[in-house]
């Protein structure tokens, strides 16, 4: 189950970086932590980075463990139940 759960969200966070790629948008912040790690490099890609954003090639690493299983009884929608009476 924790590696279906992972892949499930490594698939989400592919789709919006590729959406995002499309667009030109870091909505990601690679950009800021690229010009936070190396400032003197950044100066020399920043003129062109909504283009290179754009072919920049990310690995994703999806880190995820499913904790207390068992601990929910029913899902939460079912948390109140009205009883009819004919």
């Amino acid at each position: 189950m924790e590696k279906k759960k992972a892949a499930v969200i490594e698939g989400h966070i592919r789709s919006a970086l590729e959406q995002s790629q499309e667009w030109g948008a870091d909505i990601f912040g690679i950009g800021r932590k690229f010009h936070q790690s190396m400032p003197g490099r950044w100066k020399e890609m920043q003129e062109n980075w909504k283009e290179l954003y754009r072919e920049l090639e990310v690995e994703i690493r999806v880190e995820s463990s499913i904790r207390r299983i068992g601990i929910i009884e029913r899902a939460p929608f079912y948390q109140y139940h009205v009883d009819i009476e004919d």
